[in-house]
């Protein structure tokens, strides 16, 4: 039987003129961290995806199924860099 997933939570830190990422927070131990804006990358790929899983680029031609993934990739690392956009 496999018991509960451990939970994460996202630590985001605005400001910093460190350099050192904090090692525990809230009794907790900072296990993983992500440069910029990570979690903003997703959500193009993440769309992009369910659309697809979703059919609704079932009767599309390939390559305007290429040019939309390609457009969700570029928005992706945009968003990477800029945040949401």
């Amino acid at each position: 039987m496999i018991g509960p997933s451990v939970r994460y939570d996202t630590l985001v830190i605005r400001g910093a003129t460190g350099t050192e990422v904090p090692r525990t927070t809230a009794d907790g131990e900072v296990v993983s961290w992500a440069q910029g804006h990570m979690l903003a990358q997703h959500g193009p790929l993440e769309e992009f995806v369910k659309d697809l899983a979703d059919g609704v680029y079932e009767d599309y031609e390939v390559r305007t199924i290429q040019a939309k993934a390609s457009h969700a990739l570029q928005l992706s690392r945009l968003q990477r860099f800029e945040g949401w956009i």
